[in-house]
């Protein structure tokens, strides 16, 4: 979500601008890139969830498995 200036969302091969108010969600195995476009930088909330799936290992290692009782 950004509160402040302009971004530049690149989510795969495709490029969004982003203002103030705007917001994006996507999963993070696509290949993504922030960047501030704004004289002045920007700001943004930025929250991010961990995936509940059987591909959590690719982000979490071996703290996924230690959840599921795994060794």
């Amino acid at each position: 979500y950004v509160t402040e200036g302009r971004l530049r969302l690149t989510l795969g091969e495709t490029v969004y601008a982003l203002g103030p108010g705007d917001a994006a969600h996507f999963d993070s195995l696509t290949p993504h890139r922030i960047a501030a476009v704004s004289p002045g930088g920007a700001e943004l909330l930025f929250v991010h969830t961990l995936m509940q799936s059987g591909v959590a290992e690719l982000c979490l290692g071996d703290v996924a498995q230690a959840r599921r009782g795994m060794p």
